[in-house]
């Protein structure tokens, strides 16, 4: 099967889509591919054969996934699963330690691996999503002097970051030919107490663990990215607007 590839829509969060207008089960998708790239924040799956201590696929994690645990590094759907949905895909994209044959045409996580991406495959949309509060995940807020409240020297270095990133976006349009390129906000998530297995509803909590999303909070990540609910969520424009340039 041959797919026509008239642009490619990069997520740095890690994301790349395909434009071009094909069906789903479920009818028309904005996009036939859709390649990730990113962490543990959108890992489903890459490192559970590898040789590292980084890995999700026993219990308590995929605890509301279908399938129970399959190396999400949180209780049910990632950021990345939440947005294939949003583009009107079937099924999540499979991890690239398993994904063979067709199952590759609608897309691969690579995770913690990654790929190259030749230049002659289209037209390139880049989409870069700003970081977090990271100074209020459950383990900064642990390591803090208070011991309860976020670190905010950290949260100050990802304004910073955020502030360079977005300032970038005018110059990569205007330099890099052929390309266009956004910025996402997701600073303003709000941080929370790591979630309880067995105790309150996992929707109520931000953090599944010390350092990942519950699949609520992701859900909100994923769908501000892809529907800006205020002006300042995307610069100049979301991601479905972007797919559809």
């Amino acid at each position: 099967m041959e797919i026509n590839m008239a642009k490619i829509l990069f997520v740095i969060f890690f994301f790349l889509v395909s434009n071009n207008l094909v069906q789903s089960v479920y009818g028309e998708t904005l996009v036939p591919c859709y390649f990730i790239f990113g962490d543990s924040l959108v890992d489903n799956g890459n490192n559970n054969d590898r040789n590292t201590v980084a890995k999700a696929n026993y219990p308590p994690y995929g605890i509301d996934y279908p399938t129970g645990p399959t190396g999400r590094f949180t209780n049910g759907r990632n950021v990345a699963d939440t947005i294939a949905e949003l583009l009107g895909f079937s099924d999540h994209i499979p991890p690239f330690v398993t994904a063979s044959g067709n199952a590759t045409l609608n897309g691969v996580n690579y995770g913690s691996g990654g790929a190259g991406i030749l230049d002659e495959t289209g037209k390139q949309l880049v989409a870069l999503l700003g970081l977090f509060q990271i100074g209020c995940v459950p383990a900064a807020i642990k390591r803090n002097i208070t011991g309860t409240s976020c670190t905010e020297t950290t949260n100050d270095a990802a304004q910073i970051f955020n502030t360079k990133l977005k300032s970038l976006i005018d110059v990569l349009n205007k330099d890099l030919i052929g390309a266009k390129f956004i910025y996402v906000d997701t600073y303003g998530i709000t941080a929370s107490d790591p979630a309880s297995v067995t105790g309150s509803p996992r929707t109520d909590f931000a953090y599944f663990d010390a350092l990942h999303p519950t699949e609520a909070a992701a859900a909100i990540v994923a769908k501000r990215a892809f529907t800006a609910q205020s002006p300042s969520d995307a610069y100049p424009m979301d991601i479905q607007h972007l797919a559809q340039t």
